[in-house]
């Protein structure tokens, strides 16, 4: 190198220097930020499972008992349904018996 490119190689230099240093803080920077970030999701991904479990309970204590009172409600319907039938049964034996609707 010449003593003359000197000079001029300095401020370059420099600047290059200072460059280098500003994409290595801001490296490290991105690097905190990021694991800060991942550190919050982790925590929240924690608190919703939970909130998520505690729900999944509560409804499925909820659905099991509608569940229970659907069944009860369809056995009282089939109940009733055998009732009907009977009563219909009884009465078309008693309108043959009467000899009614024979035409």
């Amino acid at each position: 190198m010449d003593a003359l490119d000197l000079p001029t190689l300095i401020p370059s230099a420099s600047v290059l220097g200072l460059l280098l240093v500003l994409v290595v803080h801001t490296q490290r920077q991105a690097g905190a930020d990021r694991n800060d970030y991942r550190s919050h999701i982790l925590s929240q991904r924690e608190s919703h499972s939970k909130e998520i479990a505690v729900l999944r309970a509560e409804l499925g204590a909820e659905i099991a008992g509608l569940r229970a009172e659907v069944r009860e409600l369809r056995e009282q319907n089939d109940a009733e349904r055998h009732a009907r039938w009977a009563a219909e049964d009884a009465a078309a034996h008693w309108r043959r018996r009467a000899g009614v609707g024979d035409d």
